[in-house]
């Protein structure tokens, strides 16, 4: 396998490695789930959830959504002065993020505070996650971009580790010590880390880029992305505001089980982020040269694999939560194919949005999420307050849906043709939905469940050569 490895392309190399350190840093923390559903009451894991929900909405405020996909388009654009084109722009964030802090959250911080149910040392450090995060965002993007896959595998990874580890030490001290507010010091240790790592990046930016300000930069990426604001918002609205809502609908208690079951549930999310990472490159290399025909066919074996992937974690459900969770956490077992489901829509739209964000149309995204989060609050609010907080999983199913119809819609408007043939998508997005759903009447019947799991195990390990060849 090593010898095989060495043999690989650069480009190769990189996709491979991109795609590990993705699944281990992402990956990491599910295996941490189950010391923090062993240390910490569910409504503490409910302050987790309602902290993480809050982030993902302030991050992208806080940051102009610079790092999202404007920045990929950015390093393309910037190609033969990227360290100026980054300096600029992490040095833009940390104006907007101390601006916010200094002018808007300051003066009315125990007014926002209470609205928020977080303390004020947990808030300020989002403000100073939101600044060095930003940072390591920026330095990943541009490695990536140049295939410095050593360098972007080796610091992904050792942040993760760090992170997750230092924080899991730090609530056994806290709980073993007796002190309170254990949520919060999981939040605070976790961040702290990733702080660290940031600031020393954010510097080594700055002092490779050497400039701090330049019209045309900030002029190009302001315009790309304060629409990209609106769009990131409303996905992190569509995809968080269940977990809120079930807060001040429900409590923190059912917050806490909910958004551990998601969590869990989205394991498949972490390898659909690895395979887009790798893919994104490629794609946008092939977009540029309008080679679609050999662009097409790659796509659709790429669906068809994460749909099976999908499937399987969708089978692989009830052990996940009896590993991963305490008794507590079973009654959200229905939920898993219903996220699962919508799963697959989130690589499904994440492919029409690679192709709108490559046209430069980041208000087409914008309009689209803005519709969706808008639908899946209504929903969640009036089917939460009818079935209970089980039924903000197929709402959230619903809305992905909805948004994966809108961007296939503004994709073809784009291309004058389609990435992905309607008849492919609607097929195959009909039968995922329809298979997850179905397990979860399997997971009354154990021997079929498994014996579904090891055969598309098989499928998929006796296909591995031909689904490394999509990535190259």
């Amino acid at each position: 396998m090593i010898k095989r490895l060495k043999n690989l392309s650069q480009q190769d190399k990189a996709s491979f490695a991109y795609l590990i350190s993705n699944v281990v840093s992402k990956g990491i923390g599910f295996l941490t789930i189950p010391v923090f559903t062993r240390l910490l009451s569910t409504a503490e894991m409910g302050t987790i959830t309602v902290y993480n929900s809050w982030q993902s909405i302030f991050y992208v405020i806080l940051t102009l959504s610079l790092t999202s996909g404007s920045l990929n388009v950015g390093l393309l654009k910037y190609k033969v002065d990227r360290n100026r084109f980054l300096s600029c722009n992490a040095f833009l964030i940390f104006v907007s993020v101390t601006s916010f802090y200094f002018f808007l959250y300051f003066p009315l911080r125990n007014k926002i505070d209470s609205f928020l149910e977080l303390s004020q040392q947990v808030v300020l450090s989002l403000f100073l996650y939101s600044i060095f995060n930003a940072s390591l965002e920026c330095w990943y993007s541009k490695n990536r971009y140049e295939y410095k896959y050593k360098s972007v595998t080796a610091v992904s990874i050792s942040c993760a580790l760090l992170s997750t580890f230092f924080s899991v030490f730090c609530v056994e001290y806290a709980k073993q010590n007796n002190l309170n507010n254990l949520a919060d010091i999981k939040i605070l240790s976790q961040n702290a880390v990733i702080i660290c790592f940031g600031i020393f990046f954010f510097f080594l930016i700055i002092k490779r880029g050497k400039c701090l300000y330049d019209k045309n930069i900030y002029k190009y990426s302001l315009e790309l992305s304060i629409p990209l604001i609106f769009h990131s918002l409303a996905k992190n609205v569509l995809d968080i505001s269940d977990r809120l809502m079930i807060s001040r609908l429900c409590g923190n208690s059912e917050a806490g089980i909910y958004g551990t079951v998601y969590t869990i549930s989205t394991i498949s999310l972490v390898v659909w982020s690895a395979i887009n990472n790798a893919l994104i490159p490629v794609m946008f290399e092939k977009l540029e040269e309008e080679d679609y025909d050999s662009l097409a066919p790659n796509l659709k074996k790429i669906l068809l694999l994460f749909s099976g992937i999908a499937i399987f974690m969708t089978l692989l459900g009830p052990e996940l939560i009896s590993i991963l969770t305490t008794k507590e956490y079973k009654s959200a077992l229905d939920i898993i194919p219903a996220v699962s489901g919508g799963i697959f829509f989130t690589a499904l739209y994440n492919i029409y949005g690679n192709v709108i964000l490559f046209k430069e149309k980041s208000n087409y995204l914008m309009f689209a999420t803005s519709g969706a989060a808008i639908l899946n609050i209504v929903l969640n609010y009036i089917f939460i307050n009818v079935f209970g907080y089980t039924a903000a999983a197929y709402t959230t199913l619903i809305s992905f849906m909805f948004l994966a119809i809108l961007q296939g819609i503004m994709q073809r408007l784009l291309l004058k043709r389609d990435i992905i043939s309607f008849k492919f998508a609607f097929l195959l997005s009909a039968s995922v939905v329809t298979i997850c759903l179905i397990c979860l009447k399997l997971y009354n019947f154990n021997l079929i469940r498994i014996a579904f799991m090891l055969i598309l195990f098989a499928l998929l390990f006796f296909q591995k050569n031909k689904i490394s060849s999509l990535f190259r």
